[in-house]
């Protein structure tokens, strides 16, 4: 079932090749939601990571490549916010990656993602 793809409530908590952990900032549950934002699983982080791990092992998911840009949307956006910039980065040979975060939360929200990213790449 396709979802908005974390537009307030959520938060992204892990992000590979366009696969999303992300967390409930209400309820503290996660989901795994694919690069089209359909769910493919729910539950604890440690659930939603294993689901991962199968999926990338039987679909032979490639890692984000040596360039990355993080696109960081403002307050009440999403990482849908950005127009044709991240087609227009892909083209140019850069990986993007829109990170959702709980923006009405404040600043800080995005910062606590960043050392998850950091550990990506």
């Amino acid at each position: 079932m396709p979802t908005l793809g974390g537009k307030v409530f959520w938060g992204d908590n892990f992000i590979y090749a366009g696969w999303r952990i992300q967390e409930n900032v209400v309820t503290g549950h996660h989901r795994l939601l694919d690069p089209d934002d359909v769910r493919q699983a729910w539950g604890t982080y440690a659930q939603c990571l294993a689901v991962l791990s199968e999926i990338r092992s039987e679909q032979n998911i490639a890692p984000a490549g040596r360039h990355l840009v993080l696109l960081l949307h403002g307050l009440g956006r999403s990482k849908d916010s950005f127009g044709d910039v991240p087609e227009k980065l892909r083209e140019a040979g850069y990986d993007v990656v829109g990170l959702n975060y709980p923006s009405l939360s404040g600043i800080g929200s995005a910062i606590n993602h960043f050392p998850c990213l950091a550990n990506q790449w």
